[in-house]
């Protein structure tokens, strides 16, 4: 299965909970934003489930974000009663820096 990248994103963890995020979509001209709050989680300051909610050109999403850690990649799956997105990351810096693609 082919999966084409749609876009990047860099995690900040605000360290109460809450992830914010800039991201880039490839069809867009402009950066994002993201924010997350954790419902479930690890000891892992990025692991765990999230209550998320990002921004579009004329609306405003909100769906879960699943984080998985996996050796030193975590994994992240964005979905709303059906699976929207997938994606990869890394720590760079204290920051999760990743691509996403759809499901």
């Amino acid at each position: 299965m082919n999966k084409e990248t749609i876009g990047a994103f860099v995690f900040r963890n605000e360290g109460d909970g809450c992830l914010t995020s800039k991201y880039l979509e490839h069809t867009e001209n402009t950066p994002y934003t993201e924010s997350c709050k954790r419902t479930k989680g690890s000891n892992d300051v990025f692991e765990g489930v999230y209550t998320t909610s990002w921004l579009e050109i004329d609306k405003d999403i909100t769906t879960e974000l699943s984080i998985k850690k996996m050796g030193d990649v975590y994994h992240l799956y964005w979905s709303d009663k059906s699976p929207l997105y997938e994606g990869r990351a890394m720590l760079f810096e204290g920051k999760l820096v990743g691509s996403y693609w759809n499901i």
